[in-house]
């Protein structure tokens, strides 16, 4: 199998056999088939399945952040001067992100960092709303980089985990502080 920086999969194909009257489904491997997650998707639901991607908002979700003093809008986000940021899942078919990283798919499950526990609440995960925020500040840093800083956006995810009285906010936080400088402000192919 080729190696590259984009994520690796393997097409699969079924062949029935059978075995003492028991038919069973066998998956031969082929040639690997490359998946670039970009913004410009025709298709978000096959390549939410494709990449890992956990979680998909459909409509448009709106926050007040601490972010201020800053403009920036494109098909997946806008972010207002006063700190409002709309996260705009109605865009195509919706916004998908794969809730706190970093995770890897294995078959049918996303291995990595632990999402909390649900919010009676709102219904989703204490982790849900910080990460889709963190996650859209990060995805797009590129276009802003100059004018927000890493900080800004950590603070933000943190401040919103407290909000949510998500015990391992003191954790959470330490790991973007460590690790976002790997993320922030690079260029993902396909991203406008």
């Amino acid at each position: 199998m080729r190696r590259c920086s984009a994520f690796h999969f393997k097409r699969i194909r079924s062949k029935k056999v059978s075995f003492k009257n028991a038919a069973f489904d066998v998956l031969k491997p082929r040639q690997p088939i490359i998946v670039i997650a970009d913004e410009s998707r025709k298709s978000h639901n096959s390549v939410m399945k494709k990449t890992g991607y956990i979680y998909i908002v459909k409509e448009d979700k709106e926050f007040q952040t601490r972010v201020f003093n800053t403009e920036f809008e494109n098909e997946w986000m806008k972010l207002k001067i006063d700190g409002s940021l709309i996260v705009k899942g109605s865009h195509a078919n919706g916004y998908a992100w794969n809730g706190c990283s970093p995770k890897i798919q294995f078959l049918d499950t996303a291995i990595g960092t632990p999402e909390g526990v649900l919010n009676p609440n709102t219904m989703v995960s204490k982790t849900y709303y910080p990460s889709l925020v963190h996650d859209v500040f990060y995805q797009f840093s590129f276009y802003f980089k100059n004018r927000i800083k890493r900080m800004d956006a950590d603070q933000e995810f943190y401040r919103m985990l407290m909000a949510e009285q998500f015990k391992a906010a003191e954790i959470y936080y330490a790991a973007v502080r460590i690790f976002g400088s790997l993320f922030w402000g690079r260029e993902k192919k396909g991203s406008s």
